[in-house]
Formats: structure tokens, C-alpha cells, sequence
């Protein structure tokens, strides 16, 4: 646990309060990485300073909370002040602050998951282009920091405050937050894909250009490939995991195979995932419809 967030549970008054207060707080970070964004907004330790303050001032004790409904509206105003100065300040205004942010902190950090072949990923990397493939396929390593590695084999969690990862050991990462630019995208036809890399099985939708044979375009692109409506299968601690991601960014050079999703009941061909020859010609839209019909 952090400096800021071991003096945010030392703010509890009972060894209660403190439970209570550690229990959340690491919630807190592995679900929305409360300690990075701590690092990166420090003023934002003064404000969780004050509200949960207020909530033991109310309360009496941070365990009277559970059962009751709080409402906190922290939406700022012209007249927010600062919790640090006590002075006036404009860091609440959605606008300014983030241009504040923009300028002072360089680029904005967004959430990177990511599945590797033994644990999965959970850390904050900094998005230097509009999309998460972009950046991506842009670097053959990723600086992440306030990391949690979650092992596949017994679930246990380490933490550490910085890890470089290789894109070589990354089989998929979730792509959150806003779509990429609009100049960026295109009209595209979506074929529903299953890709297995193991351990991991892996459903989505490919876009490719209309009339583009979506098994060469998988196999041509840059190695980092985007899926949509996507969801991965897995085994963490012995249990099996079926999670639906939205949009999904898969590592085809670790892919074992792949092949068009035609029918949900049935197993279609798998399709090798390795290099075309150039003498090899691809039947695979015949065989397909053979297996279709």
C-alpha cells in the first residue's frame, strides 16, 4: 500500500474504521487505480482526506455506514476552493482541469489490462495517440505503473509500482474508455472470429474493408488487432472464467489458431494461424461454404 493511501486508513479512529478503510481503498485501486490517479492528482489525497472525515464526523464510525445510501455531489463551482490553500481555485472546472492536467502531467494515463500467459495484467500507461492499437503496435514494450499482477494459477495478486511489459508476452489487452479519433475510422463490415491463445479462447468481431476477405486481413495487419463485442474464456485459481471486454485488442503473432465464427452451435475448421507460402492459395471462404451448407 502506498504513503498517500496508508495515511488515508490511518484517518480511522477505531482498528474498524481502519479495516473498513483498507478493505475500500484497495478495492478502490485494483477497480479504478486509485493510487496512480492519487500520484498523478496529488490535491485529490486532501480530498479524500475531507470526505472521509465527514463521514466519520456523521457516522460516528465507518462501519454505521453499511446499509445507508450517500450522496456527495463534487461537480465543482466558481467558488470551489482548494483543499490544500483554502483559496479559490478553478482545479474542479471539468474544462480546466483538464487542460491543467493536459499541460502539466504530458499524456493522459488510461487504464491498461491486459492477459498474458500465466497472469493477468491491471495498470495505468500513458496514451500518447488517439487509439490504444495505435500505441500498441507503436512500441515493442509499455512502461506501466501502480501494476497488479493477478496470477492464473492461484489467483494471488502482487503489487508494484512500475513494470515494463513486452508486447511479446501481451495476448490481449482491454481497450476502455473513448473510441479513437472519428478521422480514424472507416466503413467496415464486422465477421464474428474465435481465436484461441492459450490459455485463453477468444470471441469477437473483425472489421475489415467491405469485399476484403477478413482470414487474409487478420493475417496481414500489424500485430495488434482490435476486436469488438469481444469476450475471453479462461481457468484462474481451477475456475472457469467467461468475461465480456466490449472491444479487445489481440496479439496475432500469439495466436495458436483462428477461424470465422459462422455457426454458434457448431465448430467450423480451424484456420493455422501461421504465414502464407506464396504458393498457397487460400480455400478457406470454400470450405466454409461447404461446411455451411
Amino acid at each position: 500500500m502506498t504513503d498517500a493511501l496508508g495515511h488515508l486508513v490511518a484517518l480511522g479512529r477505531t482498528s474498524s474504521d481502519r479495516a473498513v478503510l483498507g478493505r475500500t481503498l484497495e478495492e478502490l485501486t485494483r477497480s479504478h487505480h486509485l493510487a496512480s490517479k492519487i500520484a498523478a492528482e496529488p490535491n485529490l489525497a486532501a480530498i479524500m482526506t475531507e470526505f472521509v472525515t465527514r463521514l466519520i464526523d456523521a457516522y460516528g464510525s465507518l462501519p454505521a455506514i453499511r446499509g445507508q445510501a450517500i450522496l456527495d455531489i463534487a461537480c465543482g463551482s466558481s467558488s470551489s476552493r482548494s483543499p490544500v490553500t483554502g483559496r479559490p481555485t478553478s482545479e474542479f472546472e471539468p474544462a480546466e482541469a483538464a487542460a491543467e492536467a493536459q499541460s502539466d502531467a504530458g499524456p493522459p494515463l488510461g487504464d491498461f489490462v491486459a492477459h498474458a500467459a500465466d497472469c493477468r495484467v491491471y495498470g495505468r500507461v500513458a496514451l500518447e495517440t488517439g487509439r490504444l492499437s495505435d500505441l500498441l503496435n507503436a512500441h515493442e514494450e509499455y512502461e506501466l505503473i501502480d501494476v497488479e499482477l493477478e496470477s492464473l494459477a492461484d489467483g494471488q495478486v502482487v503489487h508494484e509500482p512500475v513494470v515494463l511489459v513486452a508486447r511479446d508476452e501481451v495476448i490481449a489487452v482491454h481497450a476502455s474508455g473513448r473510441p479513437g479519433p472519428r478521422s480514424k475510422r472507416t466503413n467496415t463490415r464486422a465477421w464474428p472470429i474465435v481465436i484461441q491463445s492459450e490459455p485463453y479462447l477468444i470471441w469477437g468481431h473483425l472489421h475489415v474493408l467491405p469485399g476484403a476477405d477478413p482470414i487474409a486481413s487478420f493475417r496481414h495487419r500489424k500485430p495488434m488487432i482490435p476486436l469488438t463485442d469481444a469476450s475471453i474464456e479462461y481457468v484462474s485459481a481451477g475456475q472457469p472464467q467467461r468475461v465480456a471486454l466490449g472491444t479487445v485488442v489481440v496479439n496475432r503473432e500469439l495466436t495458436d489458431w483462428f477461424r470465422l465464427a459462422v455457426v454458434e452451435d457448431a465448430d467450423p475448421p480451424e484456420v493455422p494461424a501461421g504465414e502464407v507460402g506464396p504458393l498457397t492459395k487460400d480455400f478457406t471462404d470454400q470450405v466454409l461454404r461447404a461446411w455451411n451448407d
